[in-house]
């Protein structure tokens, strides 16, 4: 009788890597996936980008400034030609200017960043205090049995784990900003 064949060691360190660059493919694809589908359904918003560039429709820009916007941007190219100007750019890291700030916008999106930072350690703070007061009011009243104490718990404890995981978040966030922006101040 034979027992399980172990791993040779070596084998590890390739099945490890080949994960590791499995997700990497695959967040290479999404993004490739997520910057594709943005370029083509921009293209699909009617109108003239320049002239929504230089203030939109009501700007009456001149036919001269339009032309040089589009010459500016890439916008009097064939779409094949700017798609791939996109993923160049987008390959290297240049995210060109913002239109409305006239800013690098790598520099509008690195002065934001501290910012979201610090947001998101104090929402990840939060989350962790929030779901270990559920915990311990969950677990502790569990064992007080006489009096219903710890099915009442487990059940408002399960409720809200059951509606916070149903809630989209993109909902919730906008809900948080009008609460603590307008309600609260």
């Amino acid at each position: 009788m034979s027992g399980p064949r172990a791993i040779p060691v070596r084998a590890r360190p390739r099945s490890t890597a080949r994960r590791i660059g499995v997700r990497v493919a695959g967040g290479l694809f999404v993004l490739w996936a997520v910057a594709t589908i943005t370029f083509f359904v921009i293209r699909l918003i009617p109108g003239d980008p320049a002239a929504a560039i230089l203030g939109g429709p009501g700007s009456q820009a001149s036919e001269a400034a339009l032309a040089a916007v589009r010459e500016e941007y890439g916008l009097d190219l064939p779409v094949w030609q700017q798609y791939l100007l996109a993923l160049g750019r987008m390959a290297t890291l240049d995210f060109g200017t913002s239109y409305a700030l006239r800013q690098p916008v790598a520099e509008v999106i690195g002065a934001q960043l501290p910012g979201t930072f610090l947001l998101a350690m104090l929402a990840l703070i939060v989350a962790w205090v929030v779901a270990v007061a559920l915990a311990l009011f969950s677990t502790l009243g569990a064992g007080d049995t006489s009096r219903g104490v710890g099915r009442a718990a487990a059940a408002v404890g399960g409720s809200l784990e059951t509606v916070a995981a149903a809630l989209p978040h993109f909902w919730l966030a906008a809900v948080l900003v009008v609460v603590f922006s307008s309600w609260l101040r």
